[in-house]
């Protein structure tokens, strides 16, 4: 459950950066909040079953996965102008070690609670992978 709370936490920190970005079509900034939204609740849906079973997440543990390069990169594409193209690499990237963890977490659970919110979970990813791709069509 770590690194798919881990992998939340990465996509709501790449969402908000991009989130200031001025320049982004709206296909774009309608993807960032759909993302925002869905990563965000289900990480508050985690945090608040691993804490009901007795699991808490130190915030040290939780950034793990930030990554200050992918950050500096996203910088240099906007500097470059191909910072739409770089990030649909990047969330395509992370929505699919997103998608890896859950499947990996969820063949891991025996309980019948925890694998019905990962299931739910990974629909969700699946939505914003279909919705990045008309995202990166258009």
């Amino acid at each position: 459950f770590t690194a798919v709370l881990q992998d939340q936490y990465e996509l709501s920190h790449l969402s908000e950066e991009t989130s200031q970005v001025n320049s982004l079509p709206s296909s774009y900034l309608n993807f960032i909040a759909n993302t925002q939204l869905s990563v965000g609740s289900a990480s508050n849906q985690l945090v608040n079953y691993l804490s009901t079973n007795g699991t808490k997440v130190s915030p040290k543990v939780l950034v793990l996965k930030e990554s200050s390069q992918i950050d500096n990169n996203f910088k240099s594409a906007q500097e470059n102008g191909n910072y739409n193209q770089y990030f649909v690499q990047v969330m395509q990237s992370q929505l699919s070690s997103y998608a890896n963890d859950l499947t990996s977490a969820y063949n891991s659970t025996k309980g019948i609670h925890g694998r019905k919110l990962l299931a739910n979970f990974y629909k969700q990813v699946a939505l914003l992978v279909s919705e990045l791709k008309q995202v990166n069509a258009s």
